[in-house]
């Protein structure tokens, strides 16, 4: 975000949404990383509080070239992370960030979420806290279990999108030894395909990695914030 036009039009996304009568006075690159920009908010109210928020743009146009390689632009959705977020993380188990608003449109793509005081699942050692992860997984994968998931423009797993990759794979295959290596695997990974289209069907992050978890464990207990969600599918 530069220039005039963009503060005006952040100033009407924030008035458009739970962020209203909140005045941004600094922005600042995110520690946290991220495939998209991800600018970290300072703002205040008109009267005492200031705070933090995080801005997200999950725009392909500024997606990092070699993220590309893994999300390529068929599974590129703007909207779909700001559903998810407001639409479905509310009915699973508490952590991921709170939704706070977005401005989806031509012009812009932007995700207004909770900043969460914590650090990455690979900056920690402790196997408890992975544990703790892998728990909340759980828990995540049975609430939406043989639930309806609404409108979201979720990414489809089905057998014919897993399959997909392996013919993917093959057409960057450049050399004989690696078309050799995925004819090896072919049956294989079919294998995995059939077993597990034959689980029942949940909401998935799609993109569960230790970089994606964010961990506040300052307290009593663990909070585990999943971030990250522009794969999210069925």
């Amino acid at each position: 975000m530069s220039g005039g036009n963009d503060w005006e039009a952040l100033e009407r996304a924030l008035a458009a949404s739970e962020l209203a009568g909140i005045e941004v006075v600094r922005r600042r690159p995110s520690a946290y990383r991220t495939s998209f920009p991800v600018e970290e908010l300072e703002v205040e109210r008109a009267g005492p509080g200031r705070g933090t928020i995080v801005c997200k743009r999950p725009n392909w146009e500024e997606l990092d070239a070699t993220a590309r390689l893994a999300k390529p632009l068929f599974l590129h959705e703007s909207g779909r992370e700001a559903c998810v977020y407001e639409h479905l993380l509310p009915r699973g188990p508490a952590g991921p960030p709170r939704f706070l608003g977005a401005a989806i449109d031509e012009s812009r793509d932007w995700l207004f979420i909770e900043r969460i005081e914590g650090r990455s699942l690979v900056e920690i050692g402790e196997r408890e806290i992975w544990e703790e992860a892998a728990r909340w997984l759980a828990r995540f994968h049975g609430a939406f279990a043989g639930q309806e998931l609404g409108d979201c423009p979720l990414v489809e797993r089905d057998a014919d999108f897993y399959r997909s990759w392996l013919a993917r794979a093959r057409g960057f295959a450049a050399d004989v030894e690696r078309r050799a290596t995925l004819e090896w695997l072919a049956p294989r990974h079919e294998a995995a395909v059939e077993a597990l289209a034959a689980m029942p069907p949940t909401l998935l992050h799609g993109e569960f990695y230790a970089a994606n978890l964010l961990i506040d464990d300052r307290g009593a207990g663990v909070r585990v914030a999943p971030v990250d969600w522009e794969l999210a599918g069925r």
